[in-house]
């Protein structure tokens, strides 16, 4: 089922999308955004790297970020971690494998602007951060 998405959303939106082991896809929706497709028993899992974890206000940013996930309001109901070596935060969300094809393309929609964004918003915040003298 995941593969006939893949396959409409490909030829659809020229994404391209590739097997990388079995039950778990990559779509490169461009060159900054490539987001991993798992499938697992009843759900498919959409995760994406959205940056790269600097030195630099770590803590105000994970302060930041807990915030955005606090109801998942700021992030479409999807979780921003770290990825296991914690070098990049990452966005996540669960679908019900039972969605239908519309729906599926919906939610993967709202995902990747929801990437699109906090990738634009942490750089904005660092930045932020870096001309504040006082902190």
């Amino acid at each position: 089922m995941i593969k006939d998405f893949l396959i409409k959303i490909e030829n659809g939106l020229n994404f391209t999308y590739k097997e990388i082991q079995k039950n778990v896809f990559s779509l490169q929706v461009s060159d900054r955004i490539e987001i991993k497709i798992e499938v697992i028993e009843k759900d498919f899992i959409l995760h994406s790297n959205v940056s790269i974890l600097g030195n630099e206000k770590k803590e105000e940013l994970f302060s930041y970020l807990m915030m955005a996930n606090f109801l998942g309001y700021g992030t479409g109901r999807g979780k921003i971690g770290l990825d296991n070596e914690t070098k990049m935060i990452t966005l996540s969300k669960r679908i019900n494998k039972n969605v239908k094809y519309e729906e599926f393309y919906e939610i993967l929609e709202e995902f990747i602007n929801y990437v699109a964004y906090w990738q634009k918003e942490i750089i904005k915040f660092i930045e932020k951060q870096k001309e504040n003298i006082f902190s």
